[in-house]
């Protein structure tokens, strides 16, 4: 508690022991969460603010967010992104992991046909096809909640766009403020009030997205604290956790042009039922991939 302690004083209070920051140590001591007492919380450099209350964004999340805009600044030149794997054809898997809080384990294995892709085993996301008229990467950050991942992307990759897809109303002005206090041009983000695809009509190159996926039978492996704090419609899924990750497996290639990419968050556990979703989907290739401590998170899934 120490640490927390001194993060409210430096982050919070600029060093100062003021009433107001023994009052918040108080709360932190109570087991209030230190970013919820902070008010914001950092995500690859972005200050992201937690006023209307919104999942806080994970370690975890920063690190397949941080893979994402690494691939996406590492092509030579636009004519470089524009490529798609149309005239090859494979399939991968591997294996998922749980959400931070969870109880995880690992397994798995990859899968592929011939012949075979110029998929790239170690990470990385197939090359995705852009806007060749403006130049631009159109992104879709849907469950978008703090906005963060979308947030980040905007901060560090300048040749993109971000539509943010959002169902509480509470979070729209907040994305709005975060995009706003990081510097980004309002002319190149929107935000939406939506739930999942239901008021969405473009096309993307890419969408990312980390949806509520704990199933709700799983819940006492979820810390308490974030089970007393943490808004419950960000973390639970019906379905076994699989409902939103279901329907974006599914509807996810309408929205996405020739050589898009999805990008999502998942549980271990959901592994072969994910795998068989996968493996009857719209999508060419796929891969999963783990997160900075080892475990599986993540899953990137290419249209061709």
């Amino acid at each position: 508690m120490e640490q927390e302690i001194q993060w409210i004083l430096q982050e919070k209070y600029g060093g100062r022991e003021c009433p107001e920051f023994f009052a918040d140590v108080e709360r932190l001591k109570e087991g209030e969460h230190v970013d919820y007492i902070i008010g914001f919380a950092s995500f690859l450099d972005c200050r992201i603010n937690l006023g209307s209350h919104p999942l806080i964004p994970r370690p975890e999340t920063e690190h397949w967010t941080e893979r994402v805009i690494s691939n996406l600044l590492s092509f030579d030149s636009i004519s470089d992104v524009k490529e798609c794997h149309s005239s090859e054809s494979s399939r991968s898997s591997a294996s998922m992991v749980p959400r931070a809080n969870e109880v995880s384990r690992e397994g798995g294995g990859t899968r592929a046909q011939t012949p075979k892709s110029r998929w790239d085993f170690e990470g990385r996301l197939p090359r995705v096809a852009f806007q060749t008229s403006e130049c631009q990467l159109r992104v879709l950050d849907i469950f978008a909640g703090s906005g963060c991942i979308g947030i980040a992307i905007l901060a560090h990759v300048p040749f993109a766009t971000v539509d943010f897809a959002e169902k509480e109303e509470r979070h729209l002005k907040q994305i709005e403020e975060n995009a706003k206090e990081n510097g980004i041009d309002p002319a190149r983000f929107c935000v939406t009030q939506s739930d999942v695809f239901s008021n969405i009509s473009e096309r993307y190159n890419l969408i990312v997205a980390n949806p509520p996926y704990i199933a709700k039978s799983r819940r006492e492996g979820v810390q308490q604290s974030v089970l007393l704090q943490e808004p419950h419609e960000a973390l639970f899924a019906k379905e076994d956790g699989l409902a939103f990750i279901r329907l974006l497996i599914k509807n996810a290639p309408n929205y996405l042009e020739v050589g898009g990419s999805l990008v999502f968050e998942f549980d271990d556990w959901q592994k072969p039922i994910i795998e068989e979703l996968l493996s009857h989907s719209q999508f060419s290739l796929w891969q999963t991939h783990k997160d900075q401590y080892g475990a599986w998170r993540w899953c990137s899934a290419h249209l061709c």
